[in-house]
């Protein structure tokens, strides 16, 4: 059965594991996750938007940090 890595990666952010979920963000990009473009609006995200690794991400997707 096949799992989204962005819906993994926020199972980690919802259980504080940041490190994990900027991991299984990463994949999220890698594999093209039709559900990427939310993550620069989606609140959930707000406990990680200064750390580097997400600011990366999002600027790989061209979005403004």
């Amino acid at each position: 059965m096949y799992v989204a890595p962005l819906d993994v990666a926020i199972q980690f952010l919802e259980a504080g594991d940041y490190d994990r979920a900027l991991d299984w963000l990463a994949r999220g990009y890698d594999a093209r996750d039709p559900n990427m473009p939310y993550q620069n609006v989606e609140h959930l995200w707000d406990p990680v938007r200064e750390d580097p690794r997400y600011m990366e991400i999002m600027r790989r997707m061209d979005f403004p940090n």
